[in-house]
């Protein structure tokens, strides 16, 4: 499927550039990334993307599975992201009005980054939602300064006739991203609790070889809420200490990652241009 996917991919691109020199109208004018600032503010998109959308999918099922939080006290928690988002959101476009959309850029992406590495030593088996809750705001605030000033620097050299379908192509770069960061860190999460639980299991005397894999391809085939389940069997308690470590050490692992996908967002944002219609700092306001 990948294979056949690349090869369309490749067949859309020659039809596109194909018709473009014919100058008829075309999906996707592959003469945009020619622009700096529209080629790697789409890079960062497609990769900050990856980290964002995939620690959404891995966070919930951690809070759930090993705190033992309803879905309900789940989504509380991730208020302290939205928190954050919703702050730092009403402060953006005035900061970018008065440095540029690019350092503002700049700023959440770091901060987003400081808020998943800040959260991996905290994430354990005993965290609490509200030990979670202060890096969950500093990555929140970093979201709602990088999302929409990241739009601005992409588009600010973009022809105004132009615009429409430069705002959809970093729209289809985001999406993308937001999906393979699903896949991709879903599946490291799924298949690092997999592992860990195996090999923590053969470590319990006692427990036959089909019970082992029975257990493993519960956790694995739930992504690890059947650690809800095992808590309410008699006699579960080793098992459980075992998943939950797997768990953790999963978790830690896959939003270390997420944080390094956001890291390599801010190197790419990074090379964008600067903003030129900036309103300079001390300017009086008209």
């Amino acid at each position: 499927v990948f294979a056949a996917g690349m090869v369309l991919v490749a067949g859309f691109i020659l039809i596109e550039r194909s018709r473009r020199r014919a100058d008829k109208a075309v999906v996707v004018d592959l003469t945009l990334f020619r622009l700096r600032s529209f080629r790697n503010g789409n890079v960062a998109v497609l990769v900050v993307s990856l980290g964002e959308f995939g620690l959404i999918f891995a966070l919930p099922l951690f809070l759930q599975a090993v705190l033992g939080y309803s879905a309900f006290r789940t989504g509380v928690v991730l208020v302290a992201l939205a928190s954050g988002a919703f702050v730092a959101g009403g402060m953006a476009a005035g900061l970018a009005h008065r440095y540029g959309s690019r350092p503002v850029v700049l700023a959440g992406m770091a901060a987003e980054a400081a808020g998943l590495l800040a959260a991996i030593p905290l994430i354990s088996s005993t965290a609490t939602g509200w030990t979670l809750a202060g890096p969950l705001f500093l990555y929140g605030m970093g979201v709602g300064l990088a999302t929409a000033q990241l739009t601005n620097a992409i588009l600010v050299d973009v022809p105004l006739d132009a615009s429409g379908q430069a705002s959809g192509i970093q729209s289809t770069f985001r999406q993308v991203g937001s999906a393979l960061g699903i896949a991709v860190l879903g599946t490291l999460l799924v298949v690092g609790l997999s592992n860990r639980t195996a090999a923590g299991l053969e470590g319990i005397p006692g427990l036959p070889p089909q019970a082992r894999d029975g257990i493993t391809t519960a956790i694995r085939s739930s992504a690890g809420t059947a650690l809800i389940g095992l808590r309410e069997m008699p006699g579960s308690e080793p098992v459980v200490a075992v998943v939950e470590d797997a768990f953790v050490d999963s978790a830690r692992i896959v939003t270390g990652v997420a944080a390094g996908f956001i890291l390599a967002g801010l190197a790419a944002a990074a090379r964008l241009p600067r903003d030129r219609s900036r309103r300079p700092a001390g300017a009086e306001s008209g």
